[in-house]
């Protein structure tokens, strides 16, 4: 059976574009709230949205690299997020490679912060509410801020970091071919 039937995007990874709009949000966040007013005539307003942005793209960009993963691998879809670290040793074993170490419980929580975060924000509904509530206690717009894209996006990062050594393959979130007037 051929796996690659359940995505038509297999020939194409999305997750380097998805990271680097991430990483631009997250940097005009921080150069927003440093006091570059040429984006918006109300920039708590304008970091607010860039943390956002930075937040849902860089979510995107690890789940669909995760993905991508396995489509390559040719093995059978796991659930995310519950299944992550399994379908990194299945993708692993497919190779001949050695399964990964466990996921660091620092970056583990860190990976539940900013999908309690993205659940919330683009879901909204009771369930993200009180995920994110558990996490952080109740939603306040303010924490919508340049620090929280920023950690979003090197959550990001060193979660594609952990998919490319599990999975031997190359980084997708390299940074070295963004161009600077990109952020």
């Amino acid at each position: 059976m051929d796996l690659r039937q359940w995505d038509v995007s297999s020939d194409y990874n999305a997750a380097p574009v998805l990271y680097r709009r991430a990483r631009a949000a997250a940097a005009r966040a921080g150069a927003t709230k440093a006091g570059d007013k040429s984006w918006a005539a109300n920039p708590q307003a304008r970091e607010a949205d860039d943390c956002i942005i930075a937040i849902v793209l860089a979510h995107a960009a690890i789940e669909t690299s995760w993905h991508w993963e396995q489509i390559q691998a040719g093995v059978p879809p796991h659930r995310w997020f519950d299944e992550f670290e399994e379908a990194l040793r299945v993708v692993a074993r497919s190779s001949g490679r050695s399964e990964p170490p466990p996921i660091d419980a620092e970056l583990k929580e860190a990976a539940l912060d900013l999908f309690a975060w993205r659940n919330f924000l683009q879901h909204g509904d009771a369930r993200a509410r009180r995920r994110l509530e558990d996490r952080f206690g109740a939603f306040n717009p303010e924490a919508l801020t340049a620090e929280l894209a920023e950690r979003s996006v090197d959550t990001c990062r060193l979660l594609g970091e952990y998919v490319a050594s599990a999975c031997g393959t190359q980084r997708h979130f390299d940074t070295n071919w963004i161009d600077p007037g990109e952020l």
